[in-house]
């Protein structure tokens, strides 16, 4: 008697979930990446899952030992994978030839420049700025490469609450600024903390505004509309390029 094939041997391999790949390659022993290997990578999962099975070129700036460059070169299978770190660790990536490091500091514009006209010359899908975590530094990065990255693609700030931190370089504890409350006198500005990459943040609110900044209501646009949505997440913050 011919044994009947299983429902489950019918189905069609489903590709596993980041946060699986995720915790493959995680460090056990850094409290850190097992939260990566957690809600990080669900909100990554969310964004860009969709595009798992595409050729996609991904940029990370800040890749440490490499762990979450091979999460990404095994999840985007069909993918290129190019990631910067001011520091090379010798980690090696021979097991994933779809990986390519080099070493630059995120602050040097020209070389990340010349990187991406070697790597990645018809463009980035995703980029990922998860190095410094210093603000004026995100920003020089963002300047640089914001250019190379496609139309619709996804530009992704990591760790952006370091801004909050007393004790981070360019951070400070938390300030809550009052308006002033002058009777009969309209208050413009709602100052607010905006110390390193939490400043940053709030810059990239700008670059959604786009052409809605201009100086009067009824004047002409003066700017393109560069974002097409940005959404902040305590972990990380997710910014769509206008398509």
């Amino acid at each position: 008697m011919l044994a009947l094939p299983r429902v489950m041997d019918l189905l069609p391999t489903m590709p596993d979930r980041l946060t699986e790949i995720a915790r493959r390659f995680s460090d056990g022993s850094n409290p850190a990446t097992r939260l990566a290997a957690g809600a990080l990578y669900e909100l990554y999962e969310r964004y860009v899952g969709h595009l798992a099975d595409q050729p996609v070129t991904l940029l990370e700036l800040g890749v440490h030992s490499g762990e979450s460059l091979k999460t990404f070169a095994t999840y985007f299978a069909k993918g290129k994978i190019v990631g910067i770190d001011a520091t090379d660790r010798s980690v090696d990536y021979s097991a994933f030839p779809s990986i390519a490091f080099r070493v630059c500091d995120q602050r040097n514009g020209p070389q990340l420049a010349a990187i991406c006209a070697e790597l990645a010359p018809d463009g980035l899908d995703i980029i990922i700025d998860d190095a410094s975590h210093v603000g004026t530094w995100s920003l020089l990065s963002y300047q640089a490469l914001f250019g190379h990255l496609r139309p619709g693609g996804y530009y992704v700030v990591e760790d952006w609450g370091t801004g909050y931190w007393d004790d981070w370089p360019d951070g400070s504890h938390f300030q809550q600024f009052t308006p002033d409350a002058t009777f009969g006198k309209l208050g413009k500005r709602i100052p607010s903390h905006d110390f390193g990459m939490v400043g940053f943040v709030k810059y990239l609110v700008d670059e959604v505004a786009g052409g809605r900044i201009r100086p009067t209501s009824k004047a002409p646009r003066s700017r393109p509309d560069r974002m097409q949505e940005m959404h902040v997440h305590k972990e990380m913050v997710v910014l769509r390029k206008a398509s």
